[in-house]
């Protein structure tokens, strides 16, 4: 968490068979520190790892709604447990895909 300035936003997506945002984009270490505290109390995980679609998802997400001037990173924590297929040349295209201005 050290890496993070004050600055910095961050968001929080889980996902299984599915992608959901717990978080939106917020500033601040703390908000991010309590929504995985939540997270980890609280959610519940459907089985399966569709981990293609988990990073589709959340390239798009980043697309969508990252600041175009910002320094970008999706971090993931998985069992890798994949059940599907991966696409990684999909996933490729989707990290690579311009920031709409």
């Amino acid at each position: 968490m050290t890496v993070l300035y004050d600055s910095d936003r961050t968001a929080l997506m889980v996902f299984d068979r599915s992608s959901r945002v717990r978080m939106p984009f917020r500033s601040g270490r703390q908000s991010l520190l309590q929504e995985l505290d939540l997270l980890l109390n609280q959610e519940s995980f459907n089985g399966g790892t569709d981990i293609t679609r988990a990073l589709l998802d959340a390239a798009a997400y980043v697309r969508s709604n990252a600041r175009a001037e910002a320094r970008r990173a999706i971090v993931i924590l998985t069992d890798d447990q994949t059940e599907r297929g991966r696409d990684e040349a999909a996933v490729n295209r989707a990290l690579v895909r311009p920031t709409p201005c």
